[in-house]
């Protein structure tokens, strides 16, 4: 396997081969481009949060792999570069037959990790299709996952992550079908230190169908954690929807911490009782309540269906589902507090019987930001209690609620109590922005920030946010581009911008049109899509310009540059004769 070297971050320009025989920089990686000296994209197999997964081939040995390329945008971020190297040490850790395998990771320009190609269906396709399996199925099917999961656990990693897109059906000659859990993206890898979180601070991870409530709360897992998520994921095959239903994923996150699902008898006549105590337990709200480990949980499973091997069951504690109301609220941080606050005031106004329900006049305002610890004002007045924050005895009207934060732009928002009904209002603080004079040697050309033209010509002044990860980039008429990364240690009030002479002649392109189209130069797709961003370079002379619409709607041109010029182009799509 490559070495876990560190990513040198830096402007991508001419570190490419270039598809067009040096006519354009291609800004990544397109299908037929070999990347990592022996890997050739062949087509797309999906996209995710943190990149896309390609078929590749290795041309060295002739043999079919998975790329999972980090998108470009990415790269620059420490924080989703540490979680890529984290996923491919997880991966590279597990070895068994129901675990795609990690094969090897390049941390470069591009940045990439090589997997098993696993054919097949998901486990999430074949539910949509099918709508539900037999339980037998679902068993064997579990059981594998089960002893998957359990040779990550014995490797120090939970996957923290488990749902059916993220397992392959694969054709067995033995068992007639095999899955394989694929995409460690969120896994924690127990043996390995810390440096901080993967998230922002608070930031809810995970899918919520499939999230146990420790997870939710932001609380420290273990492989406890995945014995819920494979519960739901049995359940779900079993009974053709997720244990905690469907809807918004505030509700569904309510209901993963409050709610019992409805017992699988009840959804499908063909289950044994067995398997129901099998799967309720490992759905029990409490970690200590559940199966020790994926290991016992896989052994419970095959004697659940194996009637030889039959004996009384002791059935699993009812889980009493907690009061439910109408309190719709948005995902953040201090989601699963403010859940609990919420439920915990509408509980004590049921405790007192002798208190008749007219006399109860108290509304709650329940309130959290992203990041917490925000000092609250409520109409005028400061709360003692920083975000996460609760207050009640708010009268049904509108209240002004303004939000503070050191480094933090302040907030202000009105809300609007209803009578009888609680209101959760969450707020984004985004960063107070940092201004920074740019200049460029010598001066002029166009000022992008994060692929978006912000200045037409230096010097400029450009915003930034003091915590995150930004680029600058400046292009001007006969110079190479000027590309820097912004992080957040970096303070200085001033950039000055050296502009080299460009090594090749270039014409810069910009299309418009009123659609979103991709950009064919010569005959050969560049990877842009229109409206431009930033502008084609292209070598002088004549090309053919094409525009093609994901719907079959084509725009045709040709077009003469020049050194040093700057050719707009605006063209209208319209369909191509002969197609519907």
């Amino acid at each position: 396997m490559s070495s876990l070297s560190p990513l040198k971050i830096g402007s991508r320009v001419d570190t490419h081969p270039d598809p067009l025989a040096n006519k354009l920089v291609a800004p990544e990686p397109v299908l037929g481009e070999v990347i990592g000296e022996r890997y050739r994209l062949l087509r797309l197999l999906g996209k995710g949060a943190m990149g896309r997964v390609f078929l590749a081939e290795n041309t060295a040995i002739g043999v079919e792999v998975a790329i999972k390329l980090l998108e470009p945008a990415l790269v620059a971020r420490r924080e989703f570069r540490r979680r890529f190297r984290q996923e491919a040490q997880a991966l590279a850790s597990v070895i068994h037959p129901n675990v795609a395998r990690c094969i090897d990771l390049e941390v470069g320009d591009p940045t990439f990790m090589v997997m098993e190609y696993v054919p097949g269906e998901t486990l999430s396709a074949i539910l949509r299709r099918e709508g539900r399996l037999s339980p037998l199925r679902a068993v064997s099917i579990g059981c594998r996952l089960a002893w998957g999961l359990d040779a990550a656990h014995t490797a120090g990693v939970v996957h923290r992550d488990l749902k059916p897109p993220n397992i392959i059906i694969t054709s067995d000659a033995e068992q007639g079908e095999s899955p394989k859990i694929i995409d460690f993206g969120l896994a924690k890898v127990v043996a390995m230190p810390e440096e901080g979180p993967l998230t922002r601070l608070g930031q809810i991870i995970g899918t919520p169908q499939y999230m146990s409530p420790e997870q939710i709360r932001g609380e420290p897992v273990d492989g406890r954690s995945d014995v819920y998520a494979l519960g739901c994921v049995l359940y779900e095959m079993i009974a053709g929807v997720p244990p905690c239903g469907v809807g918004d994923d505030v509700q569904i996150m309510y209901n993963q911490l409050n709610t019992s699902p409805k017992p699988l008898g009840q959804l499908a006549a063909d289950v044994r009782p067995e398997l129901e105590t099998v799967v309720a337990r490992a759905l029990e709200k409490a970690p200590d309540r559940r199966y020790v480990s994926v290991r016992e949980m896989a052994v419970a499973l095959a004697r659940s269906v194996d009637r030889r091997r039959q004996r009384q069951t002791t059935a699993p504690t009812p889980l009493v589902p907690a009061p439910r109301r109408g309190l719709r609220v948005g995902v953040g941080v201090g989601l699963a507090l403010a859940l609990v606050l919420a439920g915990a005031a509408f509980m004590a106004t049921r405790t007192s019987a002798t208190t008749p329900p007219a006399v109860v006049q108290r509304e709650l305002l329940v309130i959290t930001s992203e990041p917490p610890g925000a000092v609250v004002e409520v109409d005028g007045v400061q709360l003692a209690e920083a975000t996460p924050t609760a207050l009640r005895g708010l009268s049904p009207d509108k209240h002004r609620v303004v939000l503070r934060a050191g480094g933090r732009a302040e907030v202000e928002r009105t809300v609007e109590i209803e009578a009888g009904r609680g209101a959760h209002l969450h707020v984004v603080m985004t960063a107070a922005a940092r201004k920074i004079r740019v200049r460029a040697l010598p001066a002029g050309g166009m000022v992008f920030l994060d692929g978006a033209l912000v200045a037409p010509s230096t010097p400029a002044v450009i915003e930034v946010l003091p915590d995150d990860f930004h680029e600058l980039r400046i292009e001007k008429n006969g110079f190479e581009p000027f590309v820097m990364p912004l992080t957040p240690d970096d303070a200085s009030p001033e950039i000055v911008a050296t502009l080299e002479v460009e090594k090749r002649p270039r014409g810069l392109l910009t299309i418009e049109t009123t659609e979103a189209a991709e950009i064919w130069v010569d005959g050969t797709e560049t990877g842009f899509v229109t409206p431009t961003r930033i502008p084609l370079r292209l070598t002088p002379g004549h090309h053919q310009i094409e525009l093609r619409e994901s719907s079959g709607r084509r725009a045709r041109t040709s077009i003469d540059i020049v050194q040093g010029e700057i050719l707009h182009l605006t063209l209208e799509l319209s369909a191509v004769k002969g197609r519907r």
